[in-house]
């Protein structure tokens, strides 16, 4: 179950913000309305056992979930599966024993994580995805893959191991689909600005991913 709600992409529409247990990839709708500051703000939470701070951007939106921060352009007033109003960031945790990894396994944790992923298109709806490409970060594990839910909106997903930990720190940017530029213009500033555990991620490693980023075409498109 877990697995499908780490692959889910924003396909379907959920009329009711959720339980813990059924997290999306992407927060649903957030009541009351989010908050908004006119200068740069930090939030932090702790997300399953994991200390997590980002900086919000001037101007844009946040708001804290019970298992996540999303921090958003502007946060859509209608249900998550609609098109989204701006880029959108939303980090979450999970447990590496939620997943199958094999004893000893030698790669690329974070990779063999989104690789399982992608290689059962139960649990990534009618969406297109990338293949996931791994690096390491600051000495951690990372992979991401790209997709688009033919709905209006392209996402890149990113993982993060903390082997100490047992964890996996998670970050989702999307955008609409129009706006997909956006994403990777965004993402030096909102994934340098994110602490894990009181320590801030190098930027360096981010600046290091294509530009522009190349989502896949919308699924059953020619």
């Amino acid at each position: 179950m877990l697995l499908m709600l780490l692959c889910m992409a924003i396909t379907a529409a959920c009329q009711s913000p959720p339980t813990a247990s059924e997290t999306p990839i992407l927060a649903p709708t957030l009541t009351p309305g989010p908050t908004r500051s006119a200068e740069p703000t930090t939030i932090e939470s702790t997300l399953n056992g994991v200390e997590v701070s980002v900086e919000v951007p001037a101007g844009w939106e946040w708001r804290k979930t019970d298992e996540g921060l999303l921090v958003a352009e502007r946060i859509p007033s209608m249900e998550w599966g609609s098109t989204l109003l701006g880029v959108q960031a939303y980090f979450f945790v999970r447990a590496l024993n939620e997943f199958e990894i094999a004893e000893g396994e030698e790669h690329n944790i974070a990779w063999v994580v989104l690789k399982q992923i992608i290689e059962m298109p139960k649990y990534i709806g009618k969406s297109s995805v990338s293949e996931p490409y791994g690096f390491t970060w600051d000495g951690h594990d990372a992979a991401y893959y790209l997709l688009n839910n033919g709905n209006g909106n392209v996402t890149i997903l990113m993982a993060i191991t903390l082997h100490t930990d047992g964890k996996l720190v998670i970050c989702n940017v999307s955008s609409p689909s129009n706006k997909a530029d956006s994403i990777r213009v965004s993402l030096p500033h909102l994934l340098g600005s994110l602490s894990i555990d009181g320590v801030r991620m190098n930027a360096e490693a981010v600046n290091t991913l294509p530009d522009p980023l190349d989502f896949p075409p919308p699924p059953h498109s020619p």
